[in-house]
């Protein structure tokens, strides 16, 4: 018997959105000697990257119904 199987990569990037960067200090697991009175640094950067990442929907979602719109005025 026959088997067909598809192999997906865990890693595939999705080009839809921004990914972020990395630093070294994102993997320290120590404490800093300094409070984050503001909150996590690392998390901070991961809301920014979502709110970019949702801003960019939004333009694309706004040029999509702009192009329909040009359209059916024709």
């Amino acid at each position: 018997m026959t088997q067909t199987s598809h192999h997906t990569s865990a890693s595939r990037r999705d080009p839809r959105t921004f990914g972020g960067i990395l630093y070294s200090s994102d993997f320290d697991t120590g404490h800093s000697k300094k409070r984050n009175s503001g909150g996590s640094p690392i998390a901070a950067r991961i809301a920014a990257d979502l709110r970019f990442d949702l801003q960019c929907q939004r333009t694309r979602e706004f040029a999509d119904r702009r192009k329909q719109e040009e359209r059916n005025e024709r």
